[in-house]
């Protein structure tokens, strides 16, 4: 991801936020939780979409590795607290719902916009599914990418003894990915891609808002 798209998703205040986080046990937990249940939402959607014939060893790959990020992120948990619920209840996240309501606002505003937009009628429904799921998954990386580096920082910022190298190192891989395949699918990919970014803030803003006021209140 090159400096100016970091710097668009950038959010105003993250480091605060993400240092009061990791600074208490309760907070930081139910965090790692939401991050689980996100990547846990973005494997379960990979393998409900029908890509037909345009399923292949990368997305297949993608779909393992979201589902690996998840079951990373709840072994993180038990790292820093044994004893710490980990289900996918909304009570046991932080703001859990707000987060569920980002990826579900954000897939399907994204598929309305795919499979509405009249330049993109003349593809079948699989090529189009498929490039739901590369828009979606280039505007989730690049949000990802934003919120891991800032929280691994926290994290070293703390002292503690975890990182997410490994798995901003992943998420860079498949925004490269993403980055291949969409001109392959997508004449206009770049102007497309763009609209939806802005789409993407907007929807992003209101579970960061939801986070600030869960957190400052603590």
């Amino acid at each position: 991801m090159n400096t100016q798209t970091l710097n668009e998703t950038q959010l105003t205040g993250l480091d605060d936020m993400l240092d009061r986080i990791v600074a208490d046990t309760n907070l930081h937990t139910a965090w790692i939780n939401t991050l689980s249940f996100l990547e846990h939402c973005g494997a379960r959607k990979i393998h409900r979409t029908d890509f037909g014939s345009h399923l292949d060893e990368t997305i297949l790959s993608h779909a393992a590795e979201e589902a690996r990020h998840a079951l990373f992120y709840k072994k993180m948990v038990r790292k820093i607290d044994p004893s710490a619920p980990t289900d996918f209840d909304f009570s046991r996240m932080l703001c859990g719902y707000s987060g569920f309501r980002y990826f579900q606002s954000l897939d399907s505003g994204i598929e309305r916009r795919v499979h509405g937009d009249p330049e993109l009628k003349g593809k079948d429904r699989s090529t189009r599914n498929l490039l739901c799921y590369l828009y979606v998954t280039t505007l989730v990386e690049e949000r990802a990418m934003s919120v891991f580096l800032a929280y691994n920082e926290a994290l070293i910022r703390a002292g503690l003894p975890l990182r997410l190298d490994g798995i901003i190192r992943e998420e860079e891989g498949h925004l490269d990915e993403m980055q291949q395949m969409l001109p392959l699918h997508d004449g206009r990919w770049i102007e497309r891609l763009d609209s939806m970014r802005r789409f993407e803030r907007e929807i992003f803003a209101r579970f960061a808002l939801a986070l600030q006021r869960r957190v400052f209140s603590a």
